[in-house]
């Protein structure tokens, strides 16, 4: 396995199990017992895709201590499969897209990157 496929396979493989979950119609999945439940939900997910990218992005980075660049691309790159996820289920029956549930993920996937960074700041050794 190559590094780079090593790198993005876990960002990829969560991605695409995000996507599978996106095209399960509507009516089966159970309601949810208060609206920002939905939301904590796609905050949580959209988390972890956020972390996941910026791990790939930092493993593959030329200056893995650019936090900053490394952080907005990973975070402008969850977003936007947020956006796409969103625009995918446009077309799933009893789904619809809500920019709700895309301002959730877009809010996750920046914590997600943010808390990556700051795992990886902390478990650095001192200079």
């Amino acid at each position: 396995m190559t590094p780079a496929v090593k790198a993005w396979a876990p960002a990829a493989l969560w991605a695409a199990c995000l996507f599978v979950q996106s095209s399960i119609p509507g009516q089966y999945y159970p309601p949810a017992p208060f609206w920002s439940a939905d939301k904590a939900v796609h905050g949580a997910v959209f988390l972890v895709l956020g972390f996941l990218c910026a791990h790939a992005l930092r493993v593959r980075a030329r200056a893995p201590e650019n936090r900053p660049r490394i952080f907005a691309a990973a975070a402008a790159m969850a977003s936007l499969y947020g956006l796409s996820d969103e625009i995918h289920q446009l077309f799933v029956p009893g789904r619809s897209a809500d920019w709700r549930d895309f301002a959730a993920d877009a809010a996750g996937s920046a914590a997600g990157a943010w808390l990556y960074l700051a795992v990886t700041r902390a478990r650095a050794p001192a200079r």
